[in-house]
């Protein structure tokens, strides 16, 4: 990455390739004669194909900034907090780009009210504007949201899903900005209010539960509009569920027309495997579904090609890096972007990085750290064999505890074993006392040299339900009142005890 003076662009509005040469010259970067210079929204891309690269030129208000893109590295400018006076814990981030304004969505978690909720920025014109909640004509505006998904479709509708809390569950929803009205409130231009609920598959809840993703396809009129997730399915195994990865499609761009197809699935060859993080990419005209799997052992990338037209739709699945049983690593999230004629593919790993010395030439530097705490995974081979091995990257720094004395948020050393909870109760101190019970009587059934931590996390939320079958010791009154008026005579007589009034009690 690097910058430009506001006097370069001109040379871009009016393509001039002489004066951008003059102008990357002064940045120390060669640009050939015939390189070409194409406007992509609010951006300017400018390929090199003498030099064989790729530029993205952004302009704010006082530069044009650069970002040199080739089909093997992206380099990109520093990271930044994109919401830095945040107080609580902020995930799931989606971008869309709808004419020259860059949306950006994110959930974010209040831990001290125990709930989710969904904010974004625009920036436009080179600046972010300020933070907002999204909160447009929802049909309860304190419910729960998170997990965003954002597309941009072909008539420039910008297409958000998300989960809400309802019904004691997380259930997809939809909405349709049609970029209008955006200078003055952004909110306004959302086409439906209530947001559409995802329809059910035939009689079934589609169960929409993690790893929302969503496409639009614009070669593809009778289904432009894809969503992809992962959700839990039982085996055959008792009491035993495995991740599986799920797709709908939508017939139409109208947000009020229920036209979507019906729920399918990846197929598995194993059931006992897990598949999850979709997101499919169109290639050449071909559609591409990317995901991570535990199929090999470790979790690693594999991708599948998605033709409804063709019969099985899914092609010979494959993984993205040689034989992953053979690798110790973990791949996560993927994340392909095309760059060119290329696809990039972004994803997370627990590879250790290696830094060479400018110095001694000899001396290589291996980092650790990028492996964080990993999971026991029996089917891992290729980890298990580095056990003992200056490579094993699965070993991590003890939690020693505060002054030496560990509590239950201490989880990280060879000696400890977490018990995990299912808590009937809300209620702090009823929770507290049973911890307590088991934590006197747990050590007559462990080894000495170990410990154990409660982990209690729970989703269980109270809910007061009014019945006259079990009475308290004293009568309650609520403050609700219900009248019921007789517009037609009764043609039989009432049960013995029953009348027409009722004392809520």
């Amino acid at each position: 990455m690097f910058q430009l003076g506001l006097d370069a662009r001109p040379a871009l509005d009016a393509p001039d390739v002489a004066a951008l040469q003059r102008a990357f010259a002064t940045a120390h970067v060669a640009l050939a004669a015939d390189a070409t210079v194409t406007p992509v929204g609010s951006l300017w891309r400018i390929d090199d194909v003498t030099n064989a690269e790729v530029y993205v030129v952004e302009a704010s208000a006082d530069a044009l900034t650069v970002f040199r893109i080739t089909a093997d590295a992206l380099e990109l400018a520093p990271s930044y907090p994109l919401n830095p006076d945040s107080e609580g814990h902020e995930k799931h981030p989606t971008a869309a780009l709808q004419g020259d304004t860059l949306w950006v969505f994110w959930s974010v978690f209040d831990p001290a009210a125990d709930q989710w909720s969904i904010r974004y920025r625009l920036r436009r014109d080179g600046a972010w504007a300020e933070t907002r909640p999204f909160a447009q004509g929802l049909s309860d505006p304190l419910a729960e949201r998170r997990s965003p998904a954002a597309v941009v479709d072909g008539a420039g509708g910008l297409w958000l899903f998300w989960l809400e809390r309802a019904r004691g569950g997380w259930h997809l929803r939809y909405n349709r900005h049609d970029g209008t009205g955006i200078d003055a409130d952004p909110d306004a231009g959302w086409e439906r209010a209530p947001a559409e609920p995802f329809p059910l598959d035939g009689p079934d809840d589609p169960r929409v539960e993690d790893d929302l993703a969503v496409l639009f396809r614009p070669g593809d009129a009778g289904r432009p509009l894809w969503v992809f997730w992962a959700r839990k399915a039982e085996t055959s195994e008792p009491h035993q569920s495995r991740w599986t990865v799920a797709y709908r499609v939508k017939a139409s761009l109208d947000p009020a027309v229920s036209d979507w197809s019906a729920v399918d699935v990846l197929p598995k060859t194993d059931e006992l495997v897990h598949d999850r993080e979709p997101v499919a990419h169109v290639e050449g005209g071909t559609l591409r579904v990317y995901w991570g799997s535990d199929r090999a052992g470790s979790w690693s990338l594999w991708r599948a090609a998605l033709d409804l037209d063709a019969a099985p739709p899914w092609g010979p699945p494959e993984p993205l890096d040689g034989d992953p049983s053979a690798a110790p690593y973990m791949q996560r999230t993927p994340l392909p972007l095309t760059v060119g004629p290329d696809t990039v593919l972004l994803y997370r790993s627990s590879e250790s990085l290696r830094y060479s010395s400018d110095v001694y030439r000899a001396t290589e530097t291996v980092d650790f750290r990028y492996a964080g705490a990993s999971t026991v995974h029996t089917r891992n081979t290729a980890l298990a064999d580095l056990h003992g091995a200056f490579e094993d990257f699965r070993t991590y720094t003890y939690d020693t505890g505060t002054e030496g004395k560990r509590t239950d948020d201490d989880w990280f050393a060879r000696d400890t074993l977490g018990v995990y909870l299912e808590p009937d109760t809300a209620d702090p101190e009823a929770l507290t006392r049973e911890v307590e019970r088991l934590r006197r009587v747990l050590p007559e059934f462990m080894p000495t040299t170990d410990r154990a931590v409660f982990v209690t996390r729970t989703d269980t939320h109270v809910e007061a339900v009014y019945t006259y079958d079990r009475p308290g010791p004293e009568p309650r009154f609520i403050a609700e009142q219900v009248a019921d008026a007789l517009t037609s005579p009764l043609t039989s007589g009432l049960p013995p005890g029953e009348d027409f009034s009722d004392d809520l009690q």
